[in-house]
């Protein structure tokens, strides 16, 4: 079961790309959808995995890949 806030901004994110990509992996701090580096704190963060991280370049939702 997914929040409706989630679920919104999920539909928002893809909405705002023309490849209506919005969650994308991180792989050695490189956001896979813009192919920017994301800040190191944050690269840490998304490591925990305790919340939800959005890109700060393409604001997509972004994950961990290993």
């Amino acid at each position: 079961n997914i929040e409706a806030e989630i679920l919104a901004t999920y539909n928002q994110i893809k909405e705002n790309h023309a490849n209506k990509i919005a969650i994308v992996a991180v792989k050695d701090a490189v956001c896979q959808g813009c192919h920017m580096n994301i800040p190191p704190q944050m690269y840490n963060e998304l490591q925990r995995g305790d919340s939800l991280k959005r890109c700060p370049i393409c604001e997509r939702i972004i994950y961990w890949k290993d």
